[in-house]
């Protein structure tokens, strides 16, 4: 699980520099691995990322000239090692394009081969943006077709400098327009985007102005590309589905060096390798030889994880 979040200036009014770091602030829950902004200045495309979580690396926003429009990402490992850097969201290929990326792609190692596609790092987002990269265009994109697994993403590119996509695949992605600075944003989820706008204060109550405030949601299997009038173009996507969609991968590295509740006790656990729940000690000696499908392993013992 990662976090995306960022913006769009329909205008030449810029966000303030606060709500950005409340929003990467507020994305930090979904990951603490690695942090990164990236955004396009004079042409060029600006990547800042580090191995750092968001509260320790929002401050560099200090320094930035704000742009028109800017992708942000908090990463939680799952494939690739987070202190080799371009392992790092944003990812970004030679042509200037910068994506950042939640959810996992199962398939990332057929497409590189099959593509003749080189790899930069070992993260399974890279195949996206190198995908784009090879069709060339921001709208219609027939190449995530091919792709398996999870993904919602945005995206810039040199090549689009006042252009913003976004795609949303079986991941969840949350839009708000503020309509006083005629800005959009968007997060991984709503409630990330209300915990990070400023309030209003009535008699002591704090809360978002409905009227400034328009949220929406994209729908599942579905690509926005927008610009400065708004949505420029709209397409679907019809990505490849598994059967299962399980990957031991995505399990061991969402969980590795977590802590949790035992699912069975309650009581202090960790996470064991190979093990898709938490357990403590005491009941991974009982239910060490668990199945796991959930559904199997209730029926075959009885004896139901906590709620």
């Amino acid at each position: 699980m990662c976090a995306i979040c960022g913006y769009y200036c329909f205008s030449e009014q810029k966000p303030e520099v606060g709500i950005l770091k409340e929003l990467l602030i507020n994305s930090q829950s979904r990951g603490k691995d690695a942090t990164g902004i990236g955004y396009i200045k004079d042409n060029y495309l600006v990547v800042k990322k580090q191995a750092l979580p968001a509260s320790e690396f929002a401050a560099c926003l200090d320094e930035v000239e704000l742009p028109r429009t800017m992708i942000m990402h908090c990463r939680q490992a799952t494939q690739g090692k987070p202190d080799q850097e371009a392992n790092n969201h944003p990812i970004f290929t030679k042509s200037g394009l910068g994506l950042v990326h939640n959810g996992v792609i199962l398939n990332d190692q057929e497409l590189f081969s099959q593509h003749k596609l080189e790899r930069d790092g070992q993260v399974d987002s890279e195949i996206i943006a190198k995908l784009i990269e090879k069709e060339g265009r921001f709208g219609n994109l027939k190449m995530l077709d091919e792709i398996e697994g999870g993904f919602t993403f945005a995206a810039i590119w040199t090549r689009f400098p006042g252009q913003l996509l976004l795609v949303k695949h079986d991941n969840p992605l949350a839009i708000v327009i503020d309509t006083k600075q005629d800005i959009l944003y968007f997060a991984s989820s709503g409630e990330i985007l209300r915990a990070s706008l400023p309030k209003t204060n009535f008699r002591g109550f704090l809360f978002l102005s409905v009227t400034r405030y328009l949220f929406t949601d994209i729908s599942n299997n579905t690509g926005l590309v927008i610009s400065s009038k708004g949505i420029l173009k709209k397409f679907e996507i019809h990505p490849k589905e598994r059967e299962f969609f399980y990957d031991q991968r995505w399990v061991d590295g969402y969980y590795r060096g977590m802590e949790n509740d035992c699912e069975f006790c309650g009581r202090e656990a960790k996470y064991r390798e190979g093990y898709e729940v938490f357990l403590c000690d005491e009941c991974f000696k009982i239910h060490h030889n668990w199945c796991r499908d959930y559904e199997d392993y209730e029926e075959r013992n009885g004896i139901l994880p906590l709620e």
